[in-house]
């Protein structure tokens, strides 16, 4: 609608109500990370968050958990300064210190390649937290496990291409259908599922239809082979 489209920067589809609309191909904004509901979501009342933005993409789109701190760690970052104008020097007290540098550094990176996106999800090329007069560059570059990009178009790339994402996308749907954690007689469809997205070029549709047609979704209990009868 009118409002969301002066988020994003694009025309407005429509003078009432909502439409579809395209964002430009040459815009920094695209795929999933780009979107304002997880932008928003992951980040703090009044700021952005690489921290949470990061913990999401590790923990949801990589299925790779993040141990919780202890509890008698400082969490608080330095607020904004001239020594410290911008999230990526205050978050480095984080990767700095030996109690947290473990965590965060399996989140922080991620986190500040969408950076240059506010806390509601409005592209900004500046931190102007430190004061409107004195406004500092963003740098959205970094690294995803060893592999560097340079801002949030190329740290979507590396998501999608990351051993771990097609299997996340297949467990996390077995889960959300079944209501289940899946046990070691349903491993081999997470693999099969995970296949299936991976030869498809990713369609998630194809999948889901892969995974309503299969045993581990239609039937309860154990199964030697797809062959067997069983009761609904």
């Amino acid at each position: 609608d009118r409002k969301l489209a002066a988020l994003y920067g694009v025309p407005a589809p429509s003078r009432d109500g909502f439409a579809a609309a395209f964002l430009p191909p040459d815009g920094a904004r695209r795929g999933f990370l780009g979107q304002a509901a997880f932008l928003a979501l992951h980040s703090h009342p009044v700021s952005s968050s690489a921290t949470l933005r990061g913990l999401f993409v590790r923990e949801k789109i990589l299925c790779s958990p993040v141990g919780a701190p202890p509890s008698d760690v400082d969490t608080s970052i330095p607020e904004p300064s001239g020594e410290a104008p911008t999230l990526r020097e205050r978050v480095a007290e984080h990767l700095e210190a030996e109690s947290c540098r473990g965590c965060h550094l399996q989140m922080d990176p991620i986190g500040l390649g969408v950076e240059n996106f506010d806390g509601v999800g409005r592209f900004r090329e500046f931190d102007t937290r430190g004061g409107l007069e004195n406004p500092a560059l963003i740098d959205p570059s970094g690294d995803l496990d060893g592999a560097p990009f340079t801002d949030a178009w190329e740290l979507g790339e590396l998501v999608a291409s990351h051993p771990r994402f097609g299997r996340c996308v297949a467990q996390s749907w077995m889960r959300f259908g079944t209501g289940t954690i899946e046990g070691l007689d349903q491993y081999p469809g997470v693999l099969g599922l995970t296949a299936e997205l991976e030869q498809g070029g990713f369609r998630v549709l194809d999948m889901i239809e892969r995974f309503v047609m299969s045993p581990a979704f239609r039937y309860a209990g154990e199964m030697e082979d797809e062959t067997e009868e069983v009761q609904p």
